[in-house]
């Protein structure tokens, strides 16, 4: 057990609680073979493990890392895909929620791992169950919590995970019909973030050293499954909230969608 994260009253078993009993034979073993069959065996015995266990291990070993991060980028609507063929649809979500939520839980050192495994995390969730958006929400903010705890010096904040981190609860909320608490705070950490980022970014190459955060939306959320969800819930948020707030979560949403 030394390898599992340690005691967390914050850590969010609830989430993980509801996706474990929704893994079943099946879909373990399409998971591990994932990696064109190679350690399956070892990959199997591994993601039982962790259903198991109360914690996901703190680093996560190649056994199931690697599957884990395979499944992520499936698309379960596209059943053409030859590793999902075997799933119905709603095991093809629970397989890349698991496997996403894994991934990111594991909080290591490579931050791709957030903003990699958000998108499949959170569409996968509502396809399975609407009634698991409530835990995912509380999932995320303490991934932003824990990666930048209070207090933490501006140079060492996560700004990388935090954009996505902050956008994500806002196309939950809006999934939800829920308008975010503190959405005006929400919105100027998700500036103030994308800023710092574009500075070290261009700072990093030896260019002029300036603010541009439309610069960095795309480079955050280069993906097409961010794009889709931006689209539909940022873009489209509920019509019964007033048109202040409405335009807000348009405003983050345009940025998020490359411009045609």
């Amino acid at each position: 057990m030394d390898d599992y994260t340690p005691p967390d009253p914050d850590y969010p078993t609830e989430l993980l609680d509801l996706l474990k009993p929704r893994m079943n034979h099946h879909v373990i073993k399409v998971i591990g073979m994932s990696d064109y069959g190679m350690d399956a065996p070892e990959h199997k015995a591994a993601i039982r493990r962790i259903i198991d266990e109360p914690r996901i291990p703190r680093p996560m070993e190649w056994e199931p890392r690697e599957p884990f991060a395979l499944t992520r980028w499936w698309t379960p609507e596209n059943h053409q895909e030859h590793e999902i063929r075997a799933l119905s649809l709603k095991n093809c979500h629970v397989a890349r929620a698991f496997s996403c939520a894994c991934l990111i839980a594991t909080l290591d050192d490579n931050v791709e791992e957030v903003s990699d495994s958000l998108p499949g995390l959170i569409e996968s969730c509502y396809e399975i169950d609407p009634k698991l958006l409530e835990p995912l929400r509380d999932f995320v903010a303490w991934a932003l919590r824990t990666n930048n705890p209070p207090g933490t010096p501006i140079d060492r904040v996560g700004h990388a995970e935090t954009v996505p981190c902050l956008c994500s609860l806002l196309i939950i909320d809006s999934m939800l019909g829920e308008v975010s608490d503190g959405l005006d705070m929400i919105l100027k950490e998700i500036f103030d973030s994308g800023n710092q980022i574009a500075i070290d970014k261009m700072a990093d190459h030896n260019y002029t050293v300036k603010s541009d955060t439309p610069w960095i939306f795309k480079y955050v959320f280069a993906q097409s499954e961010w794009v889709k969800l931006a689209h539909r819930w940022l873009l489209n948020p509920p019509s019964a909230w007033a048109q202040d707030t409405r335009s807000k979560y348009i405003e983050i949403g345009k940025l998020m969608v490359p411009k045609s």
